[in-house]
């Protein structure tokens, strides 16, 4: 049996048919249904199958793993942890020195038969779709923020930064109890998303004045929490800034270019600088219990659904970059039976 995957390669995107995957012991084959794909997933690593945020249905399991499983509707997480290193033996496997991110050092989900390890997929809470679920992996990293920070119901939160992290962490930020949340964003469309959900919402601010009415809309002093979600070091500094006295910033993004900061920041500030990166599956699960009671607004995340076929049209006519722009997901359906072409 063959099926369908699209990899990013020199040529862009190309789909291909190969041998369907058999899974081994404790592993397990999906269909993909819904994959979210963004600017970075046209930034892979040549021959890679992109998109790293996907769900689908279970198709084919190997041995050990229950039959019953076969048909059952997944989110599969997005990213694997080495196992081996000493933070996953310590049982920190957020952590892990040899994490392994889909769609960027694996291959991701932007295919009709992924296999990943039974240990890798949620099953769906009743009432959640796959094209809601596929965006499971974006809303569990902000919910992880969240838990990882000190925020406490009643407290002033502001999130910083671009793209659509920013907008995960504010939706799930709002659905958290907190007090009045602060969303500096870039993106027009993304601000009047997070405002209407009860947010306020401005550009980022060009000069100390408007940093100072910000604070001051925050309880005088600033937010309690920042939630840094831009990575770039002038996010983070405006971050740490912003934070009040003794309040804690929780970096989001990741980004691996070094911040140069007066530490007397932290120090004479009593301030608290807190990483989170990725998310447990106990976090998955939640998420997904909380999108499947529309805790989380899921509808302002999407911009566009695409089938698959549209989805690798764009690409090949040169429209699709331009239509992956906005912090909103672009979500490519891949129904049953659907024959791509390749």
């Amino acid at each position: 049996m063959t099926c369908t995957e699209i990899r990013l390669t020199d040529a862009g995107l190309e789909a291909a048919r190969i041998e369907q995957p058999s899974p081994g012991p404790g592993e397990v084959v999906v269909a993909t249904r819904a994959a979210i794909v963004g600017p970075t997933d046209l930034e892979a690593p040549n021959n890679r199958v992109i998109c790293g945020e996907f769900s689908g249905e279970i198709i084919d399991v190997g041995p050990g793993v229950d039959r019953g499983m076969i048909g059952t509707a997944v989110a599969v997480l997005g990213f694997r942890p080495g196992g081996t290193c000493d933070r996953c033996l310590d049982g920190a496997s957020t952590a892990c020195s040899d994490l392994q991110l889909r769609g960027d050092s694996i291959d991701g989900g932007l295919a009709n038969a992924v296999l990943v390890g039974a240990h890798e997929v949620l099953p769906l809470p009743a009432g959640l779709g796959c094209e809601a679920a596929a965006l499971m992996h974006r809303l569990a990293r902000a919910l992880r923020a969240i838990r990882r920070s000190t925020g406490r119901p009643g407290d002033h939160v502001a999130v910083l930064g671009g793209g659509p992290l920013a907008l995960a962490t504010s939706l799930v930020s709002l659905s958290a109890g907190f007090g009045r949340t602060a969303f500096v964003h870039d993106h027009a469309r993304c601000r009047d998303a997070v405002a209407s959900n009860g947010a306020r919402a401005v550009a980022p601010p060009g000069n100390g004045a408007g940093w100072d009415e910000l604070r001051t809309w925050l309880g005088g002093y600033g937010p309690d929490v920042v939630f840094e979600c831009g990575g770039t070091p002038e996010s983070r500094l405006a971050a740490i800034d912003l934070t009040r006295p003794a309040g804690s910033v929780v970096l989001v993004a990741d980004d691996a270019t070094r911040v140069p900061m007066d530490i007397n920041l932290l120090v004479m500030g009593d301030k608290r600088v807190q990483g989170a990166r990725v998310y447990t599956a106990g976090e998955a699960r939640a998420t997904l219990e909380l999108m499947a009671r529309s805790r989380i607004k899921v509808s302002a995340l999407i911009g566009e659904t695409v089938e698959v076929n549209a989805f690798l049209a764009a690409a090949r006519n040169g429209s699709l970059q331009s239509r992956l722009a906005g912090c909103e997901a672009t979500i490519v359906r891949w129904p049953r039976d659907t024959a791509v072409g390749a």
